[in-house]
């Protein structure tokens, strides 16, 4: 385990965890079954299915971020990662497993980082195809409260485009 990883997951993150230590665990096996190198932030993303502690480990060692539209947040509820490496084609999907259930939190945290890979996550191929890089797009304003929107946001309202809060949509 890297402990000068874990040392600034938790200087981003603000506090040493369990979940810290699920993305700091499934990020470096990302960057190894994935062979990531060091200069590689182009064309390396997660799909998370959860938002929690992990997310920012995985920020902080892959540079997988959602402004750069690398981290992509799929709202399943699961403790589950697809890692893409677009340069070579390799992906995986780590799903969390719950060996450490019952366990104190340093006991967890020591545990997800040490353990077997097999012990910690359960790896299989993605179920989702790997992101394809979009570029941003236009904006133009919301006819009705003039804010501007991201073109592939916006809807038609009697015959205008307005955004998905004015189209009553959110």
């Amino acid at each position: 385990m890297d402990h000068e990883l874990m040392s600034r997951a938790i200087a981003f993150h603000g506090h040493r965890c369990p979940g810290l230590a699920i993305g700091v665990r499934a990020a470096l096996e990302a960057k190894r079954i994935l062979e990531i190198g060091e200069a590689e932030p182009k064309g390396i993303y997660c799909v998370a299915e959860q938002m929690a502690c992990f997310i920012d480990a995985i920020q902080v060692i892959l540079g997988c971020t959602a402004g750069k539209g690398s981290l992509i947040y799929r709202p399943t509820g699961k403790c589950v990662f697809s890692f893409f490496n677009t340069n070579n084609g390799k992906a995986v999907r780590m799903a969390k497993l719950d060996n450490d259930a019952g366990l104190d939190k340093e006991e967890a945290i020591r545990f997800i980082l040490n353990q077997p890979l097999e012990q910690v996550f359960s790896l299989s191929s993605p179920t989702i195809p790997a992101p394809a890089y979009a570029p941003r797009g236009a904006a133009m304003a919301c006819a009705l409260c003039g804010e501007r929107t991201a073109e592939n946001m916006l809807r038609v309202k009697d015959g205008k485009p307005v955004c998905l809060e004015c189209a009553g949509l959110i």
